[in-house]
């Protein structure tokens, strides 16, 4: 479609939510909870330079999808927020159809699945390896060995996005972190030599894996998006029972110091204040074990 005759955002945005109010029911919320999607996708997608429609990406959905919350902070969102996104778009593009003003293919990308009872689960060791492997391969340098390294130290997406070089102590083989929780954390030795080499060029105050001109909430969004990226990259999927995601590790990274140095050791890897918090997100069933 020529983009002399298409609306603009804005425009389609004056006429959308009045077939969205026509299509699903106002009484059980339905209605409103498609509009507020529709336009958080759009602020992301204007945020992006999109002016029309037709110039939306698969790529660009799947960020939305997996844009970090700001619940308590900026978090990584679970599959149930990212799988009401899906829908949201997808009504969106279902709704432009029948208006005449979308005929082209479905962009909106596997279904999320949203299935109760599914958590993260920490990464496994061979895992873990798979990642490093193909983060290291690569004929082009791209940054994510770097951000690897830095979850493998058991940073969060929000903490990932402050890291500065100034942070990571090379010699002492610990990284400051700044979060909820300050902390100082060990630094595995195939992260080390990551991170030794990223020290050399990288200025002391730079944020070492976002533009310095990010907002944090943009930052740790682009963060949490790239780690599920690298999830997808590595030919790694979630199973029936548990999802497997970026945040899994951070989770597979606390899980070896869980087994070295027990369950509290990990929780101030991870920054959490709560021991139970943190035996459920490892898998770790602590009440029968004591």
């Amino acid at each position: 479609m020529n983009s002399e005759h298409q609306l603009t955002l804005d425009e389609l945005f004056e006429a959308i939510p009045s077939v969205v109010m026509l299509r699903y029911s106002s009484e059980n919320g339905t209605a409103e909870k498609c509009i507020k999607i529709i336009r958080q996708l759009f602020g992301v997608l204007r945020h992006n330079g999109v002016e029309y429609i037709n110039d939306v990406t698969a790529d660009l959905l799947d960020d939305f999808y997996w844009m970090a919350t700001r619940k308590k902070g900026f978090k990584e969102p679970s599959s149930t927020t990212a799988a009401s996104r899906q829908w949201g778009v997808r009504s969106l593009f279902l709704i432009l159809a029948d208006m005449g003003l979308w005929d082209g293919a479905d962009i909106s990308g596997p279904t999320i699945s949203r299935e109760q009872g599914r958590t993260t689960r920490p990464m496994t060791e061979a895992e873990i390896n798979q990642i490093q492997v193909m983060t290291h391969n690569v004929l082009v340098p791209t940054g994510e060995e770097l951000l690897l390294a830095l979850a493998l130290c058991g940073a969060s997406a929000s903490e990932i996005a402050v890291v500065c070089t100034q942070d990571i102590d090379i010699d002492a083989r610990l990284i400051q972190l700044w979060g909820e929780s300050e902390r100082s954390n060990p630094i595995d030795d195939w992260s080390l030599g990551v991170m030794d080499e990223a020290v050399m060029r990288i200025p002391d105050s730079t944020p070492m894996v976002v533009r310095p001109d990010l907002p944090i909430q943009r930052a740790a969004h682009t963060v949490t998006v790239r780690l599920n990226r690298l999830i997808q990259q590595a030919g790694l999927s979630s199973s029936a029972e548990f999802e497997l995601t970026g945040v899994s590790i951070r989770l597979g990274a606390a899980r070896k110091v869980f087994e070295s140095d027990g369950l509290e050791a990990a929780a101030i890897f991870l920054g959490n204040q709560s021991l139970d918090a943190t035996a459920r997100a490892l898998r770790y069933d602590w009440w029968t074990q004591n």
